[in-house]
């Protein structure tokens, strides 16, 4: 227990700190993104599907805004922070820039919000909502402070208990009196909360708040967040704009179903995610120390992601319809086929990853920001001419093409801009065994589902059986002995 206790909250040698560091954000995402889903899993099946969409498409239009409130700051912060001490006169003058942001952030949202809608109950609800981006953007600051001071234990017991509020009051308001109204005041209240604890731990345990203005100080900060601003901007647009832009045709209960649908494949794509944050770490390390262990620990990754993502899809595509009716209910059926298309996108964004990374550790972060608004463009521009025919399915379809752009562009400028390479025969090899392996698994998902074996159930023995199936084909026909990391 004390060992426990002193890795947790004691910071002592580099490696225990970026280890325990890495620790706290993975259990504080893991812990947030399962209450997440809970609440919304939740609302979808008590407000239906034109109720669940009225909320998500508030959601997804206030949180177009998000990053414009966060301008990148916190990227800047953290980066700058992590080098050297930080002074009492700059964090105030954040503080204070920060704050004039978040009011100048209400006005946009206000205005905006009588050209997208004319339904009163999705206004008020983007007004109520827009608490929610203000906190969210002010918490930011607040979490790249406790980053850079090695204090991420912060950070993830505000993203907790935020999450806990929020999945809290969203169950008592569904439960009590069901409404869009009432669940987006739970779901900001919930985010005010998170924003007061911030303040409160960063008073006691980092900086003692104040407020100042000092004009150079913004100045220097905006120069230094512009770039992380504009990528985080580009990859915000393959998140909301298509559900902005059902809702904006008035395809509101569409937008529930696409939302739902998208809701599924963002929880199946957190263990990747993690993944690959943890590679991360690693990456930026042998970069600088050893050029082959940094090539064998990226191949390793590459190939982690290309043997998960084909079965991926195999049984999303298979499980869709027992999937969606577990855990929707018949009303969400047109759900099924976004889901399936969906999943396809989920398995590039795998593919997607390893050279996203792999960009930002060998200091190529202008060409990322190329290929993200590259691919921002095309999935607005697809997205104004499909939706309008085929409403969530263009909207689903327009995300797989979008990503599917993003892993040709970055595998092109990967192996251009970088010293990365890759075995072709050995990668042949794996794909051919996870297409064997996932065709197998096939054949047992269809005919455990023949059997009306539980979803779950069919599931997890189907994942088990394609490990069991490619482990058996990596080691006879794969597994090098002088590629062990």
């Amino acid at each position: 227990m004390q060992l426990l206790k002193r890795f947790l909250f004691e910071n002592k040698g580099i490696a225990p700190i970026v280890f325990k560091n890495a620790s706290w954000l993975i259990f504080a995402e893991g812990v947030s993104r399962l209450f997440v889903f809970a609440a919304f899993l939740l609302a979808a099946r008590t407000l239906g599907p034109s109720g669940f969409g009225e909320f998500t498409f508030a959601l997804a239009f206030v949180s177009l805004f998000l990053m414009f409130g966060e301008g990148g700051i916190s990227m800047a912060l953290t980066k700058e922070f992590s080098q050297r001490s930080m002074q009492r006169e700059e964090f105030s003058s954040l503080i204070s820039l920060r704050a004039l942001m978040s009011i100048v952030l209400f006005l946009p949202i206000l205005g905006f919000s009588f050209l997208v809608t004319q339904h009163m109950v999705i206004r008020y609800a983007i007004w109520i909502l827009a608490w929610y981006v203000v906190a969210e953007s002010f918490s930011e600051t607040f979490f790249a402070m406790f980053r850079a001071h090695q204090k991420m234990k912060y950070e993830a017991i505000v993203r907790i208990v935020r999450m806990i509020l929020a999945f809290g009051l969203m169950w008592w308001v569904l439960f009590t009196m069901p409404s869009v109204l009432y669940l987006s005041i739970g779901y900001s209240s919930a985010y005010l909360a998170g924003l007061a604890i911030c303040f409160v731990l960063c008073h006691l345990f980092i900086q003692r708040l104040g407020f100042q203005w000092n004009f150079f100080i913004w100045k220097r900060f905006f120069k230094m967040s512009w770039p992380f601003a504009l990528i985080a901007l580009s990859t915000s647009f393959y998140a909301f704009s298509d559900s902005v832009m059902m809702g904006f045709w008035g395809q509101i209960t569409q937008t529930g179903w696409y939302n739902g649908a998208y809701k599924i494949v963002s929880t199946l794509l957190f263990p990747a995610l993690l993944l690959s944050l943890g590679f991360y770490p690693a990456l930026s390390v042998h970069i600088q120390t050893s050029k082959e262990q940094f090539q064998r620990l990226w191949r390793t990754h590459f190939e982690l992601m290309l043997m998960g993502s084909i079965p991926m899809v195999v049984g999303g595509v298979i499980l869709a319809p027992k999937l969606i009716d577990l855990l929707y209910g018949a009303s969400y059926q047109p759900s099924v086929l976004a889901f399936q298309i969906l999943i396809g996108m989920a398995g590039l964004l795998m593919l997607f990853l390893p050279f996203k990374y792999l960009l930002i550790v060998c200091n190529q972060e202008r060409k990322l920001f190329i290929l993200t608004l590259a691919g921002a463009i095309i999935n607005i521009v697809l997205n104004v001419i499909f939706i309008p025919r085929f409403s969530l399915y263009g909207a689903a379809a327009t995300t797989l093409v979008s990503y599917l752009f993003l892993v040709c562009a970055a595998w092109i400028f990967s192996f251009r801009y970088t010293p990365i390479f890759l075995d072709r025969m050995r990668i042949l090899k794996i794909v051919v065994a996870s297409f064997v392996s996932s065709a197998i698994l096939y054949f047992f998902l269809s005919e455990s589902l023949n059997l009306r074996l539980p979803v779950i159930v069919v599931g997890l023995a189907g994942f088990l059986l394609y490990l069991t199936v490619f482990a058996f084909g990596y080691r006879l026909f794969i597994k090098e002995r002088h590629m062990a990391i």
